[in-house]
Parts: structure tokens; sequence; C-alpha cells
């Protein structure tokens, strides 16, 4: 996901060690039962998802069909062995 964004946004996200920072998801706390607790309990807290949600809504492109429905060209079919 750094990655990504890092690719979208390098003048925002420039650093992975901050980025880990801010969001926190580091394997060992994620592996473990006890670090599960501690996760769920940290996002109750902070919020980590809606704030990665809010952040990535700009860059996600949803359409639904309905919306382009009249965009879109008519179906042509081709049989090629009958």
């Amino acid at each position: 996901l750094w990655s990504l964004m890092n690719f979208l946004l390098p003048t925002i996200f420039d650093n992975l060690e901050s980025f880990e920072h801010w969001f926190d998801f580091n394997e060992k706390s994620i592996e473990d039962n006890v670090g599960r607790e501690e996760l769920m309990k940290k996002e109750a807290k902070d919020q980590i998802l809606t704030k990665l949600h809010e952040i990535l809504r700009p860059f996600v492109l949803r359409r639904l069909k309905v919306h382009v429905l009249d965009q879109l060209p008519e179906k042509k079919e081709i049989v090629l062995y009958p």
C-alpha cells in the first residue's frame, strides 16, 4: 500500500517508516492473538481504517453499470464456429 501511495503522491508519502508509524501495522502485532486484541483496541481508539479510507477515497474510481449504461456501445456478437 505504501508503494502505491508513494507512487501516486511521492511528496506526501516519502518515508515508509513514518507511514508505518502513522498506521502502526507491524507484523508482530498482527501474528499473535494479544497483538490482534491490542490492534483492535487501537483501531477503536484511533480509527486507523477511517483515516486510511479518507486518504484513499480520492484515488478510488467506483462506477456502476447503471451510471455508464448509456455510454456503452451496443453489444456485438460474432459467431466464429457454428
